[in-house]
């Protein structure tokens, strides 16, 4: 169901990457409008990567759920929100522990219909955060909303790495945090010299 011009704009890109002869066929008015909504949008564009890291408080709503209009008469129940420029209190320690460890990144990127948790610009990768959210529940199968986020991305010709909350909440320390990130992120993201005290350090 379409209800804002984003999900208009990810209907857009799904019939450009996935089904490019439909795409060709439309009429270039329809072309002309669709141009003109991405413009008109805060996720507007075209579909490049563009940093906008402080353009707006993240945590308000997720990339791979908008928030309904509530009713009026059911005040939403107050939470804990992450601080700005991030989407989830994972994005908010995961790009901590990335600091540590000096490997730069951009939170909060737009690229066409999507703002990237955090973005290695040397290696066009995106590193995503999984919270419990982007799972059904009681499972680690991945919602068929995220599923669709995913490859979306990948189709634009990024490199999509994950920091699933179930790995991620077993780590005790930052040292443990260091340690996964430097077994599992790329070896072109993580610095030699960390790769070479992983090493020397084994469990």
């Amino acid at each position: 169901q379409i209800r804002y011009s984003r999900h208009m704009q990810i209907v857009e890109l799904h019939v450009r990457l996935f089904k490019p002869h439909i795409w060709d066929g439309l009429p270039e008015d329809v072309k002309f409008y669709l141009e003109q909504m991405r413009k008109t949008s805060k996720y507007g564009g075209e579909w490049v990567a563009e940093e906008h890291p402080e353009e707006e408080e993240l945590g308000e709503e997720s990339d791979g759920e908008d928030k309904e209009e509530d009713d009026e008469d059911e005040p939403e129940p107050v939470r804990a929100k992450p601080p700005p420029g991030y989407g989830s209190f994972l994005h908010e320690d995961v790009s901590r522990i990335l600091k540590l460890m000096d490997i730069p990144h951009v939170n909060g990127m737009l690229a066409g219909p999507f703002r990237f948790d955090m973005y290695h610009h040397d290696t066009k990768s995106v590193i995503e955060v999984n919270p419990e959210y982007q799972f059904y529940v009681g499972t680690r199968l991945v919602t068929s909303q995220t599923r669709r986020r995913h490859e979306l991305i990948r189709a634009m010709g990024f490199r999509l790495l994950f920091v699933p909350h179930y790995d991620w909440d077993r780590l005790g320390s930052d040292f443990d945090k260091i340690q996964f990130l430097t077994r599992n992120l790329p070896n072109n993201i993580v610095n030699p010299v960390q790769r070479s005290a992983e090493a020397a350090n084994p469990d």
